[in-house]
This record gives C-alpha cells, sequence and structure tokens, in this order.
C-alpha cells in the first residue's frame, strides 16, 4: 500500500470529492472488464467473419477470464469437428506474454498421447505443409495444448512503447481505443493462416476422430 500511495493518480482517485465516484465505479468492476473484453473479442470475430477471402464455415466459442494472468481466447471449430471431439482447431488467444494465432487440440484427455497422435499420416502432412508454408515467430512443435502455435506479438499488454504500461492487465489492453485496421488485419492473418492448409486440418480431425478410443 505504500508504494500505492505514491502514486499521483492512487492520490487523486482518494481525493475526497473524487472518493464516492470511484467507490461506485468499483461496484461495477467485474461487469467492466467482461463487456471490454467481450467488445474486444466480438469486434475481431465479427471482422473475420466479414473478410472478402472468408469462405468456410465455422462454430464459433470465447473463452475469457476473469484473472488478469488467464488466457483470453477465440475458437473456431471446423465442421464435423464436435464440441468435445477429438480433433483440431483454429484458436486466436492473448496472454500476458502472447498474443497469437494456432491449431489448438479440441481434447486433452489423451495429452500423454499427442506423440502417437502426431504420427497419423494426416497429422504428419498438415505439419509438413505448415513447416513449408510459414514463417515467422512460431513454435512448429506440438504440446498437449497446441499443434502449432504463431505469435502475433509478444508481451502485447504492455505495447505499444508510448501507452502507459500496465503490467498484466488485458482489460487495459482490450480497451484501447483502436480503429478498424487493427481488427481487419487481424482478420486478414487468421485467413492467410486458415485457407491453405483448411483441408489438411479436415483430414487430420477425421483421422483424429477414428483414433478416439
Amino acid at each position: 500500500m505504500a508504494q500505492v500511495s505514491h502514486s499521483p493518480i492512487f492520490e487523486f482517485l482518494t481525493q475526497k470529492e473524487n472518493l464516492p465516484a470511484v467507490l461506485e465505479v468499483t461496484r461495477y468492476a467485474e461487469e467492466i472488464r467482461e463487456y471490454v473484453a467481450g467488445r474486444f473479442w466480438n469486434r475481431l470475430e465479427e471482422a473475420i467473419k466479414n473478410n472478402p477471402n472468408g469462405k468456410f464455415s465455422f462454430s464459433w466459442d470465447r473463452k475469457l477470464s476473469d484473472e488478469s494472468e488467464g488466457d483470453f481466447s477465440l475458437i473456431a471449430r471446423p465442421p464435423g469437428l464436435a464440441e468435445k471431439g477429438q480433433g483440431l482447431r483454429y484458436c486466436i488467444a492473448a496472454g500476458p506474454d502472447y498474443f497469437g494465432l494456432g491449431l489448438n487440440w479440441n481434447w486433452n484427455e489423451k495429452a500423454n498421447g499427442i506423440e502417437k497422435l502426431c504420427q497419423l499420416e494426416p497429422l504428419k502432412a498438415l505439419q509438413a505443409e505448415l513447416k513449408k508454408q510459414r514463417r515467422g515467430d512460431i513454435e512448429s512443435e506440438p504440446n498437449r495444448w497446441w499443434l502449432w502455435w504463431e505469435y502475433w506479438s509478444r508481451n502485447p499488454y504492455t505495447e505499444p512503447a508510448d501507452v502507459r504500461r500496465i503490467a498484466g492487465d488485458p482489460w487495459s489492453w482490450f480497451g484501447r481505443d483502436r480503429d478498424d485496421s487493427f481488427f481487419n488485419d487481424s482478420a486478414r492473418n487468421f485467413w492467410d493462416f486458415v485457407l491453405p492448409i483448411h483441408p489438411l486440418v479436415l483430414e487430420a480431425n477425421k483421422a483424429l476422430s477414428r483414433s478416439r478410443p
């Protein structure tokens, strides 16, 4: 508390004339965080759906954490992949040290069998195509969460440098004033990833579904 009390913002907010309004706002903190996060992912989903290059239908889901260290994600489940089916789904995700896109395992109960699943021929073909096509800041080695991951930015909540840095505060980042170009660029990046590999993802999901015990 001693460090906080030296903050000019803290001192301003706790001034006698400001404190009643501040306390009233804090009553709605959870709702405000939910609104800010939901608005960000809504705009991103709509930009992806409205992109002229988009031509596949997905089932869309969101995961919005109520903790600053939690994962936030927008999930696009390919046709034929049930909510609890074993397969791969496209996922845009954000956390304190990452914002990007990848192919996420839809079902993690067989986490210890990931290496075996990756030896299925359609999975090997998909990985080979990804390694041939994709460049940049990537993690190409599968793990229990991802078959493939690409960073769009690292430490997103503290970028850019000219914005006041609030470490571990996703809602300040989600709530940043952005024009449509940010979301349109993200949508273009999504479809640039999806379009070349989608037929291979569908084949991989068929193989993964058949391999489920």
